[in-house]
């Protein structure tokens, strides 16, 4: 059940090595045909742009399910567990406040940009946009998923009930 879980996450780094090799050679070569051939590939800018978007919103999905985001919790590991706890459904509720208003504004710009089509490579602009929809979804059902975890080890009586490692680092 695991390695089904761990599917769409494998595919979504599949999916950032081939676009950073492809961004990256189509960057090269346009520099390599600008400078040697007083040349480039015209398309390369905007599909570049396109895929580096796409890079930033599935890494940001992985680094979610990793837990390698950036967080200061010198205050938090120094604190008892109760209010450890409440900072940790805090910070849930917040994140997923977060995943709704990037959905919302995500949805809103790619159906307005849908039909707008890139001047040189033809590409929706939409699809652009879509990326934010994309990450909204996931890390979404990241967050419900740390949630279900954090309530059955609250139903079990785990210590620390099921907080990230980075809440329990103070445990009582």
């Amino acid at each position: 059940m695991q390695k089904i879980a761990n599917l769409p996450f494998k595919l979504i780094e599949i999916l950032l090595v081939v676009g950073i090799a492809a961004m990256s050679l189509m960057v090269f070569l346009n520099v390599v045909l600008r400078y040697a051939f007083s040349s480039g590939i015209p398309f390369s800018v905007e599909v570049s742009r396109l895929i580096f978007v796409w890079i930033i919103f599935l890494g940001a999905i992985l680094a979610l399910k990793e837990g390698a985001h950036l967080s200061v919790d010198s205050l938090i590991r120094w604190l008892p567990r109760g209010p450890r706890l409440a900072c940790f459904w805090v910070s849930r509720a917040l994140m997923l406040w977060c995943c709704w208003l990037l959905w919302q504004g995500s949805w809103v710009q790619t159906v307005i940009n849908w039909n707008n089509l890139a001047p040189i490579s033809g590409i929706s602009v939409g699809t652009m946009y879509a990326a934010g929809l994309v990450a909204a979804a996931f890390m979404g059902l990241i967050i419900l998923a740390d949630i279900w975890r954090t309530i059955q080890d609250m139903r079990a009586g785990r210590a620390d009930a099921g907080l990230p490692p980075e809440h329990a680092a103070g445990a009582d």
